[in-house]
């Protein structure tokens, strides 16, 4: 952990939070950090089971009030937490610029245009959970991130839940970091089935009709280019549309054991004598 003292109450202005498995000598993104001249600032480490509840646990920990989130993977560009610091003066949620570290002429190098959302600051069109930073105040008031979720969607989650608070999200590109999208094409359709669970979770919550959700799953590809790209994302969407499907079955299952488990519960309860 790097320890800033210079708030007047000997607080740091920025604590980074970052959830890992590996040691701090062997994150990059701290690294960078370190060297990159703004040393107001903490590292928070956690390695707790579940994503979410390292990142709830990380904002427990955190000294500051201005809480920014990074992946280990997530390498800062030169002037990161300077301008993290000052769009958290301006804003309570801010979404930070995240290039696709993949080369240009790579299959995957075009499959996530949320990442990059333009050289100018403006309202936010989403988050992304590699880089992202916010006002405590803000996501104490809304809980924190949802446990329940496992992996996919958490900041998606909790954005829409800010913004049902009062809370608009800023994008400022001068905080912005290097991230794969996917190392491979094979951890990319191991995302994608991660995420068909992650879809049917998020959606659920929020009351999106199960007609809707399983109308989706009637339209399995998109038109991409060029064709390799498009192979590739077929079978991602073909993966994501089977863990949809499972995760609808395994809520169809658990539904009716309910209400099996339910219809066999006594009606009337005895009452015993003399009463």
């Amino acid at each position: 952990m790097t320890d800033g003292t210079r708030g007047p109450d000997g607080r740091p202005e920025v604590s980074v939070i970052c959830c890992t498995l590996a040691a701090a000598d062997e994150i990059e993104t701290l690294r960078v950090l370190a060297a990159d001249g703004f040393d107001d600032y903490e590292v928070v480490l956690r390695r707790d089971e579940g994503l979410c509840a390292a990142r709830n646990a990380g904002i427990r920990e955190a000294r500051a009030d201005k809480l920014v989130f990074l992946d280990d993977d997530a390498v800062p560009e030169p002037g990161y937490l300077a301008a993290a610091s000052t769009a958290l003066d301006d804003a309570a949620v801010v979404a930070g610029r995240v290039h696709n570290s993949l080369p240009e002429d790579h299959v995957l190098a075009g499959f996530a245009p949320h990442y990059d959302q333009g050289d100018e600051r403006a309202p936010a069109s989403s988050i992304t959970g590699c880089n992202m930073a916010f006002r405590r105040e803000a996501v104490e008031t809304v809980g924190g991130f949802d446990e329940r979720i496992e992996w996919g969607h958490d900041e998606t989650d909790l954005l829409r839940r800010l913004r049902d608070a009062g809370y608009d999200a800023l994008y400022e590109p001068g905080m912005a970091v290097t991230h794969p999208y996917a190392t491979s094409v094979v951890d990319y359709w191991r995302k994608m089935y991660r995420f068909g669970s992650a879809d049917v979770y998020l959606d659920t919550k929020w009351g999106v009709p199960l007609s809707r959700q399983l109308f989706e799953l009637l339209i399995p590809f998109r038109l991409t280019w060029p064709p390799r790209a498009a192979a590739v994302e077929a079978v991602g969407t073909f993966l994501r549309n089977v863990s949809k499907a499972r995760s609808f079955r395994e809520r169809y299952r658990a539904g009716r054991r309910a209400r099996a488990e339910l219809s066999e519960t006594p009606r009337t309860v005895a009452v015993p004598a003399g009463e």
